[in-house]
Parts: structure tokens; C-alpha cells; sequence
């Protein structure tokens, strides 16, 4: 949700943050500044009744409903209203902190009472979208008037402004968090590929960074389309010689053996789940070694301990390797089969003939998300997508994680 960010802001945990009476005050004076006769005293007095006990969301859709009160009934007029309200555009690449939240309650009256005119809703999610982000109010768009709204976000995605360059992207993922899923795209993305293949070597490393995100949701659910894409990407990057670097928004060698950033960023749910094809993109195939030792201690673990892993693989071939070492845990589920979760361990290049120790603790934490049940536990070491070794440990008891 936060532009520059790859994981969406937790609703709750904005709530005392931002949308607040001071964000209210704010929003109600700027649009009294634009519009005279805008009761801002009333719109004031509703929109935070009983806001304490809101949640993130449901305070923006309250702030939205009194903007729907209190603006003009006429939709042109009031976007206009808004569009003047909201200020100068973000000067910086990123937007810090909770800074433009406020705004979230105007972009989604904009999708709300707009959604029947996209001829004057699209431009006003610009100017919203140019000070913080529209990449949830969009999606309306995309669903009810889909061929105007991906001409709308093509033609952003030569706009001097980043954060409209970033809607192009972010606002078309498949599987925007927080958001309702793209139900379209999952079943087939190909429309969105020609704003990808406009974006994947933005200057701006927030803009590269939410096409990674989008061909990694793609991935998901058509690993081949998005395996295409980032081999084709990794092609030309190789041909021309240089890519653009994440963190420094200058360029680094392209290669074979180093796809740009954005590809591999792009594949790592991919990489993840041990697909062959991405992690011979990544140049993590065929490794030459064997798995010479593999313990765990304790022997038995319950809910907050550490699990102490210790590895030493040894190279068989007389050349340096390069290798992406995973750990699985498999474990007992609910339906009373067993599961598995996997971990990222360490990327590494071994050399020729060399031994590799590595030492990882596996802590067991307290969650909401995941419950331990008893039984037999192992970890599975995989290297460059094989497993070279399993060691068992036992849960002493069910637990909430």
C-alpha cells in the first residue's frame, strides 16, 4: 500500500497514526480553502464520531461517506473540488511514513461515485495517485470499463511522475494485498504484459520494484507467461550490457549469470516453491557436491525454542559453483498428513574443491497464523532446487503459532 514499499502497511497498526482528527481537520480545510461553501464544521463533527473504535479501514470508509454527504451531488464538480484540494504532487521517489494517507478517503470517493463517468474519474485518481497512491481505487475501473482503463494507465506510464508510473503497475497486480483479487488477470495476464514491458527499467527503483511484484503474482498462477517475460527481460539486458541496479538507481552488468534486479525480485515465489526453469534463470543449476554432514540440536523442541541447524556440504567439482541454499520444515497438519513450509538459508558461491559449514538457529514463534502440532518434525536441506539431506526432531506438544 505505501509506494516504494513491498509489503502492504497492516491496517491497524495506521490507525492511531493516521486518519485521525487531525487528518480530518486537514482534509476539511483544504477543501474549504477550494470550495467556500463546503460545511466543514459538520463534515468535522460526523466524520469522527466514534472514530476511536474504527479500524484503519472502516475510518477511511466513514471519512469517504461523509465526503459523499457533503460534496456536491454533481460528480464533475466535486472531483474538480477534490482534484484542487489536494495540494502540490510528492516531490520525493518514495513517500515516507504514513505521510498522504490522508488522501485515501478522497481517492475512494473518487471509485465509489465516479465509477459510472471514468472519463472524469480516471484523471482525478491522477492527481490523487500523484500525491500518495490510487492503486485500490482503480480496480473498479479495471473490472467495469477495462480497454479505457489500461489505455488510461499505458499512457501514464510515460508520466514524469513516478507515483503514476507506479499506479500503471501496481494498480493492474493480479493479486494486490488488501485488495479484492483481479480475477481476470489471474485467469489470463496478457493484457498487462505491454505495461510491464513499458516499466521493468524505470529510473525510479519504486517503480521497478512493483513490476517485480506484479510478475511475481503472475507467477503464481502462470508461471510460464512470467518465466517468458523475465527470460526475454534477462536477454536484452544481457545484449545491451548493463540493467538497472534496485538500490542505487544506477545500472549494473547484465548477464546470464546476473539477471536485473527486477527479474530477480520477479521470480522468487518461483524460486521458492524450487521451480527448475527459475532457478536456471538465476544460473542456480546442477551443482556438483554432496551433503557430508547435517544435525539438528535439540532433539526435542516446544513453542519459543531454537532449533540449531548445522550443515557442511563439500564440493565435487574442480570449478567454483553457485548456490541458493534452502531448508523445508515438514510437520504435522491438521487433516493429520504432513505439510511443508520452505525457508531461504543462504546464497553462496563454493569453490572449487572447498567446504561449506553453515549454522542456522530456527526459531519457534508464537503466531497467529500457524499451529504446531505433536509428532515427528524434520528439515530437509535443498541446493540449487534438490534435496541432499533430511534430519528428524520431535514437538513436544501442540501449540499456537
Amino acid at each position: 500500500m505505501r509506494p516504494g514499499s513491498d509489503a502492504p502497511a497492516r491496517p491497524n497498526s495506521l490507525t492511531r497514526e493516521t486518519l485521525n482528527s487531525e487528518s480530518i481537520a486537514r482534509i476539511a480545510a483544504q477543501i474549504k480553502e477550494t470550495w467556500p461553501e463546503f460545511p466543514a464544521s459538520r463534515f468535522r463533527l460526523e466524520a469522527n464520531r466514534g472514530l476511536e473504535s474504527l479500524n484503519f479501514m472502516d475510518r477511511a470508509q466513514q471519512i469517504r461517506d461523509c465526503l459523499i454527504r457533503r460534496l456536491p451531488g454533481n460528480f464533475r464538480e466535486a472531483a474538480a473540488i477534490l482534484s484542487s484540494s489536494v495540494g502540490p504532487p510528492a516531490m520525493e521517489d518514495a513517500i515516507q511514513g504514513v505521510e498522504g494517507f490522508y488522501i485515501l478517503p478522497m481517492s475512494m470517493y473518487i471509485s465509489r461515485m465516479g465509477l459510472n463517468d471514468p472519463d472524469a474519474a480516471l484523471p482525478a485518481l491522477y492527481e490523487m495517485t500523484r500525491r500518495f497512491t490510487a492503486e485500490f481505487d482503480i480496480r473498479p475501473f479495471l473490472i467495469r470499463h477495462e480497454q479505457q482503463t489500461l489505455g488510461f494507465l499505458m499512457h501514464i506510464t510515460d508520466d514524469a511522475s513516478p507515483f503514476a508510473r507506479r499506479l500503471a503497475s501496481e494498480g493492474t497486480r493480479p493479486r494486490l494485498p488488501l485488495a479484492p483479487r483481479l480475477r481476470r488477470y489471474i485467469d489470463d495476464p496478457s493484457p498487462l504484459i505491454p505495461i510491464l514491458e513499458r516499466l521493468h527499467d524505470d529510473p525510479n527503483e519504486m517503480v521497478r520494484r512493483s513490476v517485480a511484484n506484479n510478475v511475481n503474482d503472475i507467477s503464481k498462477d502462470n508461471p510460464r507467461m512470467a518465466l517468458e517475460l523475465m527470460q526475454a527481460w534477462t536477454s536484452r539486458a544481457s545484449a545491451g550490457g548493463e540493467a538497472r541496479d534496485e538500490r542505487t538507481d544506477s545500472t549494473e552488468k547484465g548477464s546470464a549469470s546476473r539477471p536485473p534486479w527486477v527479474v530477480r525480485h520477479g521470480v522468487r515465489s518461483l524460486v521458492k516453491s524450487a521451480n527448475p526453469q527459475a532457478l536456471e534463470l538465476l544460473g542456480y543449476s546442477g551443482a556438483r557436491l554432496r551433503v557430508a554432514g547435517f544435525t539438528l540440536a535439540p532433539e526435542e523442541v516446544e513453542l519459543g525454542d531454537a532449533l540449531e541447524m548445522n550443515i557442511r556440504i563439500e564440493s565435487a567439482a574442480h570449478y567454483d559453483q553457485k548456490l541458493l541454499i534452502q531448508y523445508i520444515h515438514r510437520h504435522p497438519n491438521a487433516r493429520g498428513g504432513y505439510g511443508e513450509r520452505s525457508f531461504f538459508l543462504k546464497r553462496t558461491n563454493l569453490e572449487a574443491q572447498t567446504v561449506l559449514n553453515v549454522r542456522k538457529l530456527h526459531r519457534f514463534r508464537a503466531s497467529v497464523n500457524r499451529r504446531y502440532y505433536p509428532g515427528q518434525h524434520s528439515m530437509i536441506i535443498r541446493v540449487n532446487g534438490r534435496r541432499l539431506g533430511e534430519a528428524p526432531f520431535r514437538f513436544k506438544s501442540a501449540s499456537s503459532e
